[in-house]
């Protein structure tokens, strides 16, 4: 037996052994954003979070253009251009000229809209006396040749793309806008796809543009420059800076007064040490199974909270426990074990990446918490034998009205996830948003999504919504082969007809003649139309921001909806709701089989989670609060500790290692209930309530069934 435990514990050492090396040879990203809660394979939204999630916006704003230009140009010099894919500051000549010359080779099918509607209505005339104004009175000189554009539609349809109506305009190479007296200065910056943990990435990014933005600050109260910062980036680093620090926080607290609580019991500071290694390698062990997902969400880390709670406990009753019932201690401790894996089984065949990193992390944990206590904890010295603790002794009628409150309370409970619950940004990322927004002319973040099979049907869908709706789009930059073909056989037309009338009135010699050109793609000038694309499998998207009252019959075009990133993340969330549900269900199906198959009786060992659980929704819907997916999810952790308690309880060992081990857990997940971050916030509630209803319903077992043990 003593080799057999031997192999054992070089098996596990091992096991280990391998293990060190799986987080070099992994790639995975961690994630910080709520969006990225969004796991749809190659669906349109998935594909429009993942194409902006990456861009960040920096606003300069001064009453002196001069001025906001030099500000930004400090701030280029002093970020780490290796840092980001593109930084788009200014178009400089040579790029424009390349532009032009590509424009140039496609000219004969490239109209702006207002020459377009001229054409239509056979309006040559009125174009050919707004040509013959600009070249007498030269008031907006042209950069393309006279005799390549005379009628001046190349001109006019370069300057409509590039002063669009988003508001911001290119002027002078750079991108800016003015607004009640004030000039605004934007430069946009593409993150890389970092090959190390995103989280770290954003958290040295963030921080890099902190000190950026307060060396720019020094620099703006000469210049009286204020800057912006805005963007999904912007909001994952402060959100993740907050929270990790915050979670860092609360698990040392929670480690500290599980020392404190581990020399109350045993009286030996030494424990320590084994306890803090069983720690470490159970949230090493869980965080090498995560490197098999692409991304991993922050959230999954607050279950390593719970793994402190629970090696700690198993660490209370195993040193307390006398050498001579230990066999009966692990018993009930690999019980104890299996129901709580159980109860997170369901969530690895969830259809959500965050609920299966939950079950892979927490089972993973446990397991090597388990096998850790079992196989090295006896070398070591057992600590005092505690002696049982009065308790207070708790009535069956606390069982009944604790089931009439929650049949109650659960009963008109609200089932909804709404983001802003989830959520709240900081007020200076607030104002920076939404000055991009009123200066780049939008009034909410809603878009035109238009699904097609192919990029050409895509476009010749969205000129024929622009007929009835005005709005800037991929079409209005690269109008479909349809379209463009038209628009020849129109301007073929024009030089026919007025192309002598033109020369004759400027008296020239130039020969002004119509040149059929090939089409343009939207290949061509991808700097221009990626913003709009979105390209999957098989299928086309094209996102178009507009206005909020959209007033077009969708019904006409298939194909075509509106799109709110909010609102179809929240159906999304209240979509895994449901897998939560099923979940639940099934974790409390399997439960039941086995305890069971251990105890050959149910009710009393898992009828005391399942009844904290119902109860804490119920409170949650008395103080007017939604049940979003974060509650549910915490309610995981309150059923498989809370079986751990009347597990224990039940087998007679000694219940000041049960007390201890509900004061550590309680400490650890409760204090999350303090967090400013909202989800953290919302578990923290429900793992407080719900682990001291769990402790408190397993009393109520007890009182009849409490083995005596002389610990003597």
């Amino acid at each position: 037996m003593k080799m057999s435990l031997k192999n054992i514990r070089i098996f596990v050492l091992f096991v280990f052994f391998i293990c060190l090396f799986i987080p070099f040879f992994s790639d995975t990203k961690i994630e910080t954003s709520l969006l990225s809660l969004i796991d749809d394979g190659n669906t349109p939204l998935e594909k429009i979070l993942e194409k902006n999630s990456n861009t960040i916006q920096v606003i300069f704003e001064n009453a002196s253009k001069k001025q906001a230009i030099a500000t930004a140009e400090k701030f280029l010099k002093a970020i780490n251009p290796g840092d980001f894919e593109n930084i788009r500051f200014r178009i400089a000549s040579e790029d424009r000229q390349k532009l032009i010359d590509t424009l140039m080779a496609h000219r004969s099918g490239l109209i702006c809209s207002e020459d377009r509607k001229l054409l239509k209505c056979r309006r040559f005339s009125d174009i050919r006396e707004n040509a013959y104004k600009r070249v007498t009175t030269d008031i907006v000189p042209s950069v393309i040749n006279f005799g390549k554009d005379p009628f001046f539609l190349l001109s006019n349809y370069l300057g409509e793309i590039l002063s669009t109506q988003s508001g911001w305009k290119v002027s002078n190479g750079f991108i800016s806008t003015k607004n009640n007296s004030k000039h605004y200065i934007l430069v946009t910056l593409m993150l890389k796809k970092f090959s190390s943990g995103i989280v770290s990435s954003l958290q040295k990014t963030a921080e890099e543009l902190r000190e950026i933005e307060d060396l720019t600050k020094a620099e703006s109260r000469k210049s009286k420059t204020r800057i912006f910062l805005s963007g999904p980036p912007i909001h994952s680093a402060i959100e993740m800076q907050k929270s990790t620090k915050q979670i860092n926080y609360f698990s040392a607290i929670s480690v500290i007064f599980s020392i404190v609580l581990l020399y109350m019991l045993l009286r030996k500071f030494w424990y320590i040490i084994p306890v803090a290694i069983n720690m470490a390698s159970a949230f090493f062990i869980g965080y090498c199974g995560l490197q098999f997902f692409p991304k991993i969400h922050l959230i999954t880390f607050i279950f390593a909270t719970s793994l402190i709670g629970l090696s700690v406990d198993y660490s209370f009753h195993f040193f307390s426990t006398p050498k001579q019932l230990r066999s009966k201690l692990v018993k009930s401790m690999f019980q104890a074990y299996a129901t709580t894996c159980v109860c997170f089984l369901p969530l690895f065949f969830s259809n959500l990446s965050l609920l299966k990193q939950v079950a892979t992390f927490t089972i993973l944990g446990l397991t090597t918490v388990f096998v850790n206590t079992v196989v090295f904890y006896p070398l070591l010295e057992p600590g005092k034998c505690s002696k049982n603790i009065r308790l207070p002794r708790l009535s069956k009628k606390f069982y009944i009205v604790a089931f009439l409150f929650a049949v109650i309370g659960v009963s008109g409970s609200i089932f909804h996830t709404n983001i802003t619950d989830l959520y709240k940004p900081d007020d200076v990322v607030i104002e920076a948003d939404k000055l991009f927004m009123d200066l780049s002319g939008k009034t909410k973040s809603k878009f035109l999504l238009i699904t097609a099979n192919n990029l050409e049907e895509a476009l010749q869908k969205e000129e024929k919504i622009r007929k009835e709706v005005e709005f800037f789009g991929a079409s209005s930059i690269v109008p479909s082969i349809k379209s463009q073909k038209a628009n020849q056989k129109m301007m073929e037309q024009l030089f026919r007809e007025q192309a002598g009338v033109l020369k004759e009135k400027l008296n020239s010699t130039q020969k002004i003649s119509f040149e059929k050109t090939p089409v343009l793609l939207p290949e061509d000038v991808r700097e221009l139309t990626d913003p709009f694309i979105i390209r999957g499998h098989q299928q086309v998207f094209l996102l178009v921001p507009v206005r909020e009252n959209l007033n077009f019959d969708f019904s006409e075009v298939s194909g075509v909806s509106i799109f709110e990133p909010k609102k179809c993340l929240e159906e999304k969330l209240n979509q895994y709701e449901d897998s939560i549900y099923k979940s639940l269900i099934i974790s409390g199906i399997l439960m039941f089989v086995l305890l069971f198959i251990f105890y050959g009786k149910i009710f009393a060992y898992i009828v005391p989670s399942l009844l904290s659980v119902f109860c804490v929704l119920s409170i949650l819907n008395l103080i007017g609060v939604s049940i979003h997916l974060f509650h549910l999810l915490a309610c995981f952790i309150v059923i498989g500790v809370g079986i751990d308690y009347t597990i224990f309880n039940l087998s007679g060992f000694s219940n000041k290692a049960v007390v201890f081990s509900f004061l550590s857990t309680l400490v650890g997940l409760g204090m999350l209930f303090f967090s400013s971050f909202p989800v953290l916030s919302s578990m923290g509630f429900v793992f407080g309530i719900g682990l001291l209803l769990s402790f408190l319903f397993s009393l109520c077992c007890v009182r009849d069934n409490l083995k005596k043990v002389d610990w003597e």
